[in-house]
């Protein structure tokens, strides 16, 4: 192995623990969503476990463009 193949080895392994805790707190957010019933919920998380970049993506889009119950 040279020294060129280990220059991309970091920013390989924090893209992957990036898109891992992007998937799994998008699912936080999604099974402790209360406006969402339990059939909207497990499609959600199909979308984000199928498209772990993409799916939260679509999720924080969705979610960001509802008022705030605060």
């Amino acid at each position: 192995m040279s020294w060129d193949d280990l220059f991309w080895l970091p920013a390989a392994v924090s893209g992957g623990l990036f898109t891992v805790l992007l998937a799994a707190g998008t699912l936080v957010s999604v099974l402790r969503s209360e406006s969402h019933d339990r059939a909207a919920k497990a499609a959600w998380a199909a979308v984000v476990l199928l498209a772990p970049v993409l799916g939260p993506v679509l999720w924080l889009a969705l979610l960001g463009s509802r008022p705030s119950r605060c």
